[in-house]
């Protein structure tokens, strides 16, 4: 009887404590998703939108030819995120490529709440091509993130529409 009552108590502790091992941590993995890589853009356009980029937004064939031959290129349209002194995950600093300019800068992330807020401190020049001006507008005006190691999606505000920048990692 002692048994059987010693092990009914065991198997009861037991299923109480599976929950605290087991237990969901809703903070996304910060490090894991921004650290150690450069991202690369995969599209550009406001949410609801289902193209890579937004239909209409080249004025000509010749625009969208430039920018298209500058997106296809490896070393334009990257983000790369480094952590703050000591090592933090919650920030630091970044640098980012359009096609002739580059920006630097400083990140924080809250990865609980999906915020990211990217501070531009300095940008090497200006850009003449439509897509390049918007990808760094964009950046510029981020607000929060998605995603994971695989993806993430950046989203900034301009006017009543919300835009999203999304990036896969570069090979």
């Amino acid at each position: 009887m002692k048994s059987l009552l010693r092990q009914t108590t065991v198997l009861l502790w037991t299923l109480l404590l599976i929950p605290l091992f087991t237990a969901c941590n809703d903070e996304d993995d910060v490090e894991e998703i921004f650290m150690n890589k450069v991202w690369k853009m995969s599209r550009l356009t406001a949410e609801g939108n289902t193209g890579q980029f937004p239909a209409g937004f080249w004025s000509d064939q010749a625009s969208y030819n430039n920018s298209m031959t500058a997106f296809s290129r490896e070393d334009t349209y990257t983000i790369e995120f480094k952590a703050g002194s000591g090592g933090s995950t919650s920030g630091g600093t970044f640098t980012a490529q359009a096609v002739k300019a580059t920006l630097t800068g400083d990140w924080t992330v809250d990865g609980k709440n999906g915020l990211l807020t990217l501070n531009v401190k300095k940008q090497s020049t200006t850009e003449s091509d439509i897509l390049a001006k918007k990808f760094i507008e964009g950046l510029k005006k981020i607000s929060r993130y998605e995603g994971s190691s695989k993806q993430i999606t950046l989203f900034f505000e301009e006017g009543q529409a919300t835009w999203l920048i999304g990036f896969t990692p570069k090979p």
